[in-house]
């Protein structure tokens, strides 16, 4: 049986790892059996885009892409001052799941990342493009 091990200083920070191992787990295990994925900057995006409803995660989607077009990330410190919550990932799940969840049904993958290195969310650049031409009609 296969082992998977984690180190961390914190539980916290365990349990964060063990997280994020396990849904990026779900997400590729889900993308090898589905469709393939849009590519970054399709058209389609706009209806992905279209489908996004809530004012907040349209918010922090157009915050996320306008530091992504910089090859930055929005980080999570940045993103907890900006919008009132506490500086952890899970503060911005729900938020994260309102932009995500229509594109992993309509183009099958996510489009807002978490990128461990900076310990903030991004997108892939073109996407970013895509996201700020839709969001400014």
């Amino acid at each position: 049986m296969p082992t998977i091990v984690l180190e961390a200083d914190t539980s916290a920070e365990l349990v964060e790892k063990a997280l994020r191992w396990a849904l990026d787990t779900l997400e590729a295990n889900r993308r090898a059996s589905a469709r393939g994925p849009l590519p970054p900057g399709d058209p389609a995006l706009a209806d992905v885009i279209g489908a996004i409803h809530g004012e907040l995660a349209r918010r922090f989607l157009r915050d996320v892409a306008e530091q992504s077009l910089h090859g930055q990330s929005l980080s999570l410190t940045e993103a907890s001052d900006r919008y009132g919550r506490s500086a952890d990932p899970s503060a911005f799940v729900g938020i994260v799941g309102a932009v995500n969840r229509p594109m992993r049904r309509l183009g099958g993958r996510r489009l807002i990342a978490w990128d461990t290195a900076t310990r903030g969310y991004r997108i892939d650049p073109d996407d970013a493009h895509e996201v700020l031409r839709e969001l400014a009609d």
